[in-house]
């Protein structure tokens, strides 16, 4: 490692359940782009899209059962509206329960990103790890997500990159770098 090759410190910044939810919704988009065809882009407000959404089916619904079943229209409706709000709690539910779960997690002080590696700075001391012990390196919107392994990552929040550098920085060290898994992906 040269005398000019930058190490960049980071602060921990968690998402907000918001992002998180935005984050791994995003990433399901990515992992079934069939499906991300066929649905509207993501906005910054994914739960105001999705109860439109619903809305729209319920009001489809609506017309349907009052146009074809008049005398029983009503109790269907109903019927139908109680499991669409269920399965729109049950949703919500979900991300916030395994957003409860991360935040339960230790959390890291801070990080250092260099040619080396990842520096994960805890309480105990630093853990370093280098770049071909990281399974996946991936970009989603903000955040820079470091898998060390399949089932937990790193949040780095590419706006908190500290004067002189910038997140283009940041990704462009990463982005020469060798990792175990696939290739890092910088899409958001």
């Amino acid at each position: 490692m040269g005398d000019n090759t930058p190490i960049i410190s980071l602060p921990t910044t968690p998402p907000t359940f918001q992002e998180y939810q935005l984050i791994h919704q995003t990433q399901q988009r990515q992992r079934y782009p069939e499906l991300a065809n066929q649905q509207k882009p993501a906005t910054s407000d994914p739960w105001k899209r999705k109860v439109q959404l619903w809305l729209g089916v319920l009001a489809g619904a609506a017309g349907y059962f009052i146009w074809f079943e008049p005398a029983g229209g009503v109790g269907y409706l109903l019927v139908f509206s109680v499991f669409t709000a269920l399965g729109l709690l049950y949703q919500w539910w979900e991300y916030r329960r395994a957003f409860l779960q991360y935040q339960r997690r230790p959390q890291p002080l801070g990080f250092r990103v260099s040619e080396a590696g990842l520096a994960v700075q805890w309480p105990q001391g630093w853990q370093r790890l280098p770049w071909p012990t990281l399974t996946r390196v991936q970009q989603v919107g903000d955040w820079l997500l470091l898998y060390p392994g399949p089932d937990f990552c790193y949040y780095l929040d590419l706006r908190q990159v500290p004067a002189p550098y910038t997140a283009v920085d940041v990704l462009a060290l990463i982005g020469k770098q060798e990792v175990s898994g696939p290739a890092p992906t910088f899409a958001s």
